[in-house]
C-alpha cells in the first residue's frame, strides 16, 4: 500500500498507527544504547523508519516521529523529553522528506546513484535540523552549557543520519522483494554475512580488536563485508549489513569518544556500500535495456543498418539480410553503394547528406539491387546517432520494404490511365454517335413534316398523328442527344475557375430564359449570392436546369414563384433553389438526380430526365453536394452546396445564415 492508495480514512490510521508501532520499537530499542551526555542516542534507526514512512505514504504520515515517542515513553516517567524529541524528529523527517523529493524524485525504491547522494544529503540536513531542534530545547530546559549543546546536537545529528542511511533503504526495498525475491540459496550466505559484520563491529567497539588511531586498525575489516552484500544483495543488503555493523557497535560498550567515530565510519563505508550497489542497479538496468533495444531491432520488421560518418557499415539486423540476400560478414565495414541501382540521382544523395550533416533526419525513397540482382523499393529514415557530448557519431537507417506499395502504385496509374483513355474514347464516340444520329433524326423530322406541307390534304387524321408522332420523336431523340453530350463534356472540360458572381450567372439565366418566364406567368426572385470560385460555364447550366423545372412542374392552381439564394454554412455556401410547383414524394427525393431518372411520362413534361444528372456531376466536381427536399404538396427545393469564395463580396456579405424553406413561398 503507498501514498496513492491511502484512499479512505481507515486505511491511513492503518497505516499511522503501523509506522508508529514500528517508529516505537526501532526508538526502545535504541534506548538501551549507549548515549552521549547520558542523553542521546549516536545510532536512532527509528529517523530512517519515519522517511520512509513518508516517501511510501506520503506527507499524512509526518505523525508517526511525535506518536512514536510517545508511545516509547510512555513506560517513562519523563514527561517533556517525548514532546521535545517528537518535535525535533519531525523536523527533522519533514526536512529529509523534502531534500528527498527535491533531489532524489521518486525513490521506490532507492536505484541510482543520484538517489544515494540524495539520501546522503537528507540525511545531513535532517540529522542537522533534528540535533540543532533537539538540543536547543533541551539546553532551553535544563539550562546546560553550550558545550554540551554541541556535543549532544553532533550525538543527535550522527544518530539521525547513521538511522537514515542504513534503515530507509532497507526498508523502501522491502517492497520490491515480492516482485524480484532474493534467491533462497543466498540465504544462508546473508546470515553468515551479517553475523560476521556484526562480530568485527562489536569486536572493535569493545577494544578486543584494535582500533587503532583515527580508526587505522581491524575496524577496516567491515569495508569488504560491505563490498560483499553490496555486490551481492544489492541495495537492502548494503543498507542491512550497515545497520547491523552500526547496531553491534553502538551496543558493544564503546566509550562516547570512541563511539561516535565509529559509527561515522560505519555510516561512510555503509555510504560506500549503497553507492556501490546503485550503480550496480544503474548498470543492470542499462544492460537490460540495451538487450531490450537490441532484441526489439533484431527483431524488427523493417531493414535497421547503421553507418558510421562515413557511410560505412558497422551493423545490419538480421531483416536486412533476409531482404537483400547479404550476409553481415559480406557487408560490414563496406558502404552501401553496392546496393545502388543509379535509380537515385547524385544530386538526391547531396541533399541527403547535407540534411544528415546538418544533423536533421532524412526521409526518402530507393531503388535496390539484392544480391541475386532482382530489385526492390525501400522507404528510408535516416537519422544521426550523437554520443553524450552532442557529437555526431553515427547513423542509423530504418527502411522497410515498399516494394508491394509501389507496383499497387504503378497498376493503379495504369488503370487510371486506361481509364482516361477510355473516357476519352468514348466522349468521342458519344460525340460522333450524337451528331451522325442527328443527321437522320434532322431528315426524318424534315420529310415528315415536308410530307405534311405537300401532301396533307390527302392524309387523314390518323396519318397526321403519325406524322406528329415522328417529329415529336425525332425533336425528343435530338434533345437527348444534347444532354448526353452535355453529360459527357462535364468532366472533360477544362475547369478554368475563377471568381464567378452567382447573381451575375442568375441574372444572365433569367434573361435566356425570358420568354419561358413570361409565358408561364412566373415570379423569379433572387436573393443575395455570393462569389465563389467555380466554372461559370457550369454553373450557368446548374441554374438553367433548376429555374427551368421550376417552371416546368409548375402547379395549375398557382402562379409559379421561384426563389434562389444562399446562405453561408461552416466550411461551404448552400445555395437553394426553391419552387411551389408539383413537388415530389419524399420518398423519391434521393433517386432524383440519377441519370435518365423521370417520375413522370413523356406526355405529362416533356423531357429527357438527364437535367439534374448533369447539375448533379457539376457540383461534385466542384467539391459540394445536392439534394432535393419536399413535402410532395407545396413544391420542392432544391439545395446545393459550392466551397466558400476566396472572397467575400457585398451580396455574400447580405446573405442570410438562416435556411430559407418551402414554406417560405407563398401558396
Amino acid at each position: 500500500m503507498t501514498a496513492d492508495r491511502l484512499k479512505t480514512p481507515l486505511q491511513l490510521a492503518l497505516a499511522v498507527a503501523a509506522g508508529t508501532g514500528v517508529y516505537a520499537v526501532a526508538a526502545v530499542a535504541a534506548l538501551g544504547a549507549a548515549k552521549v551526555q547520558g542523553a542521546v542516542v549516536p545510532l536512532w534507526p527509528a529517523a530512517g523508519v519515519a522517511l520512509a514512512a513518508v516517501l511510501l505514504f506520503g506527507p499524512r504520515l509526518l505523525v508517526v516521529p511525535a506518536l512514536g515517542h510517545l508511545a516509547a515513553w510512555l513506560p517513562l516517567s519523563e514527561h517533556g523529553a517525548p514532546l521535545i524529541a517528537g518535535a525535533a524528529a519531525t523536523a527533522g523527517t519533514a526536512v529529509a522528506w523534502l531534500v528527498m523529493r527535491r533531489l532524489g524524485g521518486p525513490v521506490r525504491p532507492i536505484g541510482s546513484l543520484r538517489q544515494v547522494l540524495a539520501l546522503l544529503v537528507a540525511a545531513m540536513v535532517g540529522g542537522v535540523a533534528a540535533g540543532a531542534l533537539g538540543a536547543g530545547l533541551l539546553m532551553l530546559r535544563d539550562g546546560f552549557p553550550p558545550d554540551v549543546f554541541l556535543r549532544i546536537a553532533v550525538g543527535w545529528t550522527v544518530g539521525d543520519a547513521i538511522g537514515i542511511i542504513c534503515v530507509t533503504p532497507l526498508l523502501l526495498a522491502l517492497p520490491e522483494l515480492r516482485r524480484t525475491p532474493v534467491p533462497w540459496r543466498r540465504g544462508p550466505e546473508g546470515i553468515l554475512l551479517l553475523a560476521l559484520t556484526a562480530v568485527v563491529a562489536a569486536a572493535s567497539a569493545d577494544g578486543r580488536l584494535p582500533l587503532g588511531q583515527e580508526l587505522g586498525g581491524a575496524v577496516w575489516l567491515l569495508v569488504p563485508f560491505l563490498i560483499w552484500s553490496a555486490l551481492r544483495f544489492g541495495v537492502g543488503g548494503a543498507a542491512a549489513t550497515g545497520l547491523a555493523a552500526a547496531t553491534a557497535a553502538a551496543f558493544g560498550g564503546a566509550g562516547e569518544g570512541t563511539l561516535v567515530p565509529l559509527l561515522l565510519f560505519i555510516g561512510t563505508v555503509t555510504l560506500m556500500g549503497l553507492l556501490l550497489a546503485a550503480g550496480g542497479v544503474e548498470r543492470r538496468d542499462a544492460v537490460a535495456e540495451a538487450r531490450r533495444l537490441s532484441s526489439a531491432v533484431e527483431q524488427s520488421a523493417a531493414s535497421v543498418v547503421i553507418t558510421d560518418t562515413d557511410g560505412r557499415l558497422t551493423y545490419v539486423n538480421p531483416r536486412f539480410t533476409e531482404t537483400s540476400g547479404w550476409l553481415p560478414q559480406e557487408v560490414l565495414g563496406r558502404t552501401l553503394d553496392f546496393l545502388r541501382t543509379g535509380r537515385t540521382s547524385p544530386a538526391e544523395y547531396a541533399e541527403m547528406w547535407r540534411t544528415l550533416e546538418a544533423g536533421r533526419v532524412w526521409h526518402g525513397e530507393f531503388l535496390n539491387r539484392r544480391k541475386d540482382g532482382s530489385l526492390w523499393w525501400e522507404q528510408a529514415s535516416i537519422a544521426p546517432v550523437r554520443d553524450e557530448l552532442g557529437r555526431v557519431t553515427h547513423y542509423v537507417a530504418v527502411k522497410e520494404d515498399i516494394s508491394e506499395r509501389k507496383e499497387t502504385e504503378r497498376r493503379l496509374r495504369s488503370m487510371v490511365d486506361e481509364l482516361r483513355r477510355s473516357n476519352r474514347e468514348l466522349q468521342h464516340f458519344a460525340s460522333i454517335v450524337a451528331h451522325d444520329l442527328q443527321e437522320p433524326l434532322r431528315a426524318i423530322s424534315g420529310f415528315a413534316q415536308l410530307l405534311r406541307k405537300r401532301y396533307g390534304d390527302r392524309l387523314d387524321a390518323e396519318a397526321d398523328s403519325y406524322i406528329d408522332y415522328m417529329v415529336g420523336g425525332s425533336e425528343h431523340m435530338k434533345a437527348m442527344f444534347r444532354d448526353l453530350m452535355d453529360y459527357s463534356q462535364v468532366d472533360a472540360a477544362p475547369m478554368a475557375p475563377a471568381d464567378v458572381d452567382l447573381a451575375a450567372v442568375v441574372a444572365d439565366v433569367r434573361d435566356a430564359l425570358h420568354r419561358e418566364i413570361t409565358e408561364a406567368g412566373a415570379d423569379v426572385v433572387v436573393g443575395p449570392l455570393p462569389v465563389v470560385c467555380c466554372s461559370r460555364r457550369q454553373m450557368e447550366m446548374v441554374f438553367a436546369h433548376l429555374v427551368a423545372n421550376g417552371l416546368k412542374f409548375r402547379h395549375p392552381d398557382r402562379p409559379p414563384r421561384i426563389v434562389v439564394g444562399a446562405a453561408r454554412r461552416s466550411e461551404a455556401w448552400e445555395v437553394h433553389v426553391l419552387d411551389n410547383g408539383i413537388g415530389i414524394p419524399p420518398e423519391q427525393a434521393k433517386g432524383l438526380f440519377v441519370l435518365f431518372r423521370r417520375l413522370h411520362t413523356q406526355a405529362q413534361y416533356a423531357g429527357t430526365g438527364i437535367g439534374l444528372a448533369i447539375s448533379r456531376r457539376i457540383v461534385e466536381r466542384h467539391g459540394g453536394r445536392i439534394w432535393a427536399e419536399s413535402d410532395g404538396l407545396s413544391g420542392t427545393a432544391i439545395r446545393f452546396t459550392l466551397p466558400l469564395g476566396v472572397r467575400p463580396p457585398g451580396a455574400a456579405a447580405a446573405a442570410p445564415s438562416g435556411r430559407t424553406t418551402l414554406e417560405d413561398l407563398p401558396a
